[in-house]
Formats: structure tokens, C-alpha cells, sequence
């Protein structure tokens, strides 16, 4: 199975803002056989991991599928000086989001794992937390979010965030210093025609925003959505975006949705197709 765009490469880090917040991430083949798109998607997307940076502190908001680990880790190696400590933040315990954990406790001390919620032992996040360093499996202690931020730096926290379009257990990340919000699943309706195209979609670009488009990828990952009440989801998603200023949406798969007039293109069109499932 092809799975990146060039296996001899490694794709070079995207800096979205200035020293404090990097893409990371390779293209994933879209053959019919990925599960949170049509299957009759074809094209290929990028798998997004993002990094936090500050001079106190390093946040990684989802380490990637196991495929992409090299490339994530040696994307990091370029960042980051050797030994430099990072905390990770979980959007999900599933594998596209947690498979690269072990290469990265492997390359950098983790200090501190992160997730939403409170304890809970059937939502598989206490199982993401063991992982295989060398010759042995050790866990790594996961602390649980209910409320409040995961912190960064001094003075910057990314603030946690229950969205109500998940399909598992499920926590949104906003970054305020940034303006950016980290949509794990949702808003990942986007990728490329070829290999290596731009991972961030900003207003000189096609918008990708069609409702058919949109309908079908939101679907394929939320499948229970044709058969939902959706207004309440409507509203919801509507006070994220009407509580906060969003520069940026940083989705797990997908382009980077850039600049606020972007932004607001592809959240109308997500709440139109929510109005359009429930009518």
C-alpha cells in the first residue's frame, strides 16, 4: 500500500505562525481503502500533527497514524534541539491519532500526555499511554482535562473543547495566542489531486466547500449523522466559532483552513449541510 507521497523524502514543516505553530505531516493515498472518507474519494490528503512552540514549553496535538512516525519524528528533529521535553495532547484514542506515540517517547522525552474528559476505562485513552521504548513497553501517565488548558508556556494554554459531532470519545484544542482551532475529525473534508500539493488552503485557492462534497465526507466519517436530530449540533458548532476568534481551523486530515474569511466559507457550509440532514 502507497500511504505517503514519496518514501525517499521527508516533506519539509510548514510554520503557520511565525516560531510558535508548525504543521507536521505527510500525504496519505486515497485508494478506497481509508475509512474516514468516501470511498470513492480519490486524491490524496495530508495527516496532520501540529506543534505548540514556546521558549517554555512544546505542545504535539496528535502524533500522527504509526506510518508517518519517521516523518513526524525527523520533522521534530529539525525543529527542536536534541532532549527537548514535549507534552502531547490526544484529540482521540484512536490509532490514525496515536500510532506515532511510541517513536515519539522513542526521539523526545515526554513530559506530560494529555487528553480531555475525566478517567474513564472504556474510552481507550489509558491504553494509548503504553508504548514501546527499545526493548521494553512502559506507560506513560495520562492526565485527564475535564475543563481548563493544557499548558504551553507562560501565558499560553490550549484550552480543551467537547465538540458534539464526534464519533468516539472526542476533544477540539484552541489555541487563543494563535487563533487557531484543532478540529481532530471534523472539517477534514479537504485534500489534493497529487502528491505533495499545498497542505494549507487559503483564500487564492479553490474552496472545497461544495455541500456535496462536504455531505459525503461528513457522512462517511459520522455515518449516524443521517439519521440525527441536527439542530442542536447546528447551534453548537455555531457558539465555537461566535464564543472565539478563529484565524485558522487545524483539522487531523486535510488542509490547514487559513485566514478568518476561509474560515468562515467552510463553517457555513458545514452548518448548511447540518440544516440540510435535518430537514
Amino acid at each position: 500500500m502507497t500511504t505517503t507521497a514519496q518514501q525517499d523524502r521527508t516533506p519539509g514543516v510548514v510554520e503557520l505562525v511565525p516560531g510558535r505553530l508548525f504543521l507536521l505531516g505527510d500525504d496519505i493515498a486515497l485508494d478506497g481503502r481509508i475509512s474516514w472518507v468516501p470511498a470513492d474519494a480519490r486524491g490524496w490528503q495530508p495527516s496532520n500533527c501540529y506543534a505548540l512552540v514556546e521558549p517554555g514549553g512544546v505542545v504535539v496535538v496528535d502524533p500522527g497514524p504509526r506510518v508517518l512516525d519517521e516523518v513526524v519524528c525527523a520533522q521534530l528533529q529539525t525543529l527542536l534541539p536534541p532532549g527537548t521535553p514535549l507534552s502531547v495532547f490526544l484529540t482521540r484514542a484512536e490509532l490514525d491519532t496515536t500510532g506515532g506515540l511510541g517513536a515519539l517517547a522513542r526521539a523526545f522525552p515526554i513530559a506530560r500526555l494529555y487528553a480531555g474528559g475525566g478517567p474513564n476505562p472504556f474510552d481507550s485513552f489509558e491504553a494509548a499511554g503504553d508504548v514501546q521504548l527499545g526493548d521494553r513497553r512502559e506507560r506513560i501517565q495520562l492526565e485527564r482535562m475535564p475543563a481548563g488548558a493544557v499548558p504551553v508556556g507562560p501565558g499560553r494554554g490550549l484550552q480543551v473543547l467537547p465538540p458534539s459531532i464526534r464519533l468516539l470519545a472526542t476533544w477540539w484544542g484552541y489555541d487563543e495566542q494563535t487563533q487557531t482551532l484543532f478540529t481532530s475529525d471534523s472539517f477534514t473534508h479537504t485534500c489534493n489531486e497529487v502528491p505533495g500539493g499545498p497542505r494549507v488552503l487559503d483564500g487564492t485557492m479553490p474552496p472545497q466547500a461544495d455541500p456535496d462534497r462536504l455531505r459525503s465526507h461528513l457522512t462517511a466519517k459520522f455515518a449516524w449523522l443521517r439519521h440525527a436530530k441536527t439542530p442542536a449540533l447546528w447551534t453548537d458548532l455555531q457558539e465555537v466559532f461566535r464564543e472565539r476568534p478563529v484565524a485558522r481551523i487545524a483539522p487531523g486530515h486535510g488542509l490547514v483552513l487559513e485566514g478568518e474569511d476561509v474560515v468562515q466559507q467552510h463553517v457555513a457550509a458545514v452548518l448548511d449541510v447540518l440544516k440540510d440532514l435535518a430537514a
